[in-house]
């Protein structure tokens, strides 16, 4: 027997969400405070989100693994990321600088910065990131 779908109102919780693909959602601005909204998400999936502009702080996602905002031209700043990211995607974002914070990402392996033209230089930091093993630039 087919259950019938459920219709989730926003701001309602999403306490077993683990991944979330919103790609190449073009009318995308904004997204909310998602720390409150899915404690437990694990992959955010942003590529091509050209609307977007700002994403909040992730650093209180303490599941997430993956970040994807390739192509989000309009983000300018590097949002707050949790230590446990594995996977951090920012090819063609408009970041002009990474947060120094970059050094407490423990367990990154991949950092992607293709075509991000505006990027300015790359903090020292940067070697301490024992188990990363892509840079891509």
């Amino acid at each position: 027997m087919l259950r019938p779908y459920r219709f989730v109102r926003v701001g309602e919780p999403l306490g077993n969400l683990k991944l979330m693909d919103l790609n190449y959602s073009d009318d995308l601005i904004r997204i909310p405070n998602l720390s409150s909204i899915a404690p437990n998400l694990e992959f955010l999936y942003l590529e091509g989100c050209k609307s977007l502009v700002e994403t909040p702080s992730l650093q209180n996602l303490s599941k997430l693994t993956e970040l994807h905002l390739s192509d989000c031209c309009k983000i300018k700043d590097c949002p707050e990321i949790p230590c446990n990211i594995r996977i951090l995607k920012l090819d063609g974002t408009g970041i002009e600088q990474l947060l120094s914070s970059i050094k407490h990402l423990s367990q990154l392996v991949i950092l992607s910065l293709d075509e991000c033209t505006a990027l300015e230089s790359l903090p020292s930091s940067i070697g301490n990131l024992k188990r990363l093993e892509e840079l891509h630039l």
